[in-house]
């Protein structure tokens, strides 16, 4: 019996990922591990970086809405195609003691459905 090592497949949840387009990345586990020169993994961690920072400069915010950046389009649309009406516009970053986290969202999907003419509580 030989020892080889197998290559540990990734769960099948994130199976349907396709590799990342800057660079060779692997899975470990469940987490997409990136090169240390790729740009767009880099891109993210930089305005992570740019979230933290600002944290510490308003040390009394909680939440801070921000424009989405490439770098973090790039990376929705690695995990999921996105069409042009799901494609967020902008980033509510949540700071709580633990961490922070972010809430990619587009608002103009809401205000299509607020002012719907055909809904009846509008008229």
């Amino acid at each position: 019996m030989t020892n080889k090592r197998r290559r540990r497949q990734p769960p099948r949840v994130l199976r349907h990922l396709q590799p990342c387009p800057d660079c060779a990345a692997e899975f470990d586990g469940t987490d997409l591990v990136h090169e240390p020169t790729c740009p767009l993994a880099a891109g993210v961690d930089d305005i992570c970086d740019e979230d933290r920072r600002w944290f510490l400069d308003h040390p009394g915010e909680w939440t801070r809405t921000r424009p989405i950046t490439r770098a973090e389009l790039a990376s929705l649309d690695h995990l999921a195609a996105l069409t042009p009406d799901d494609r967020p516009t902008h980033v509510h970053v949540v700071n709580f003691p633990w961490g922070r986290t972010r809430q990619f969202c587009n608002h103009n999907q809401f205000a299509g459905l607020a002012l719907d003419p055909d809904d009846e509580a509008a008229s």
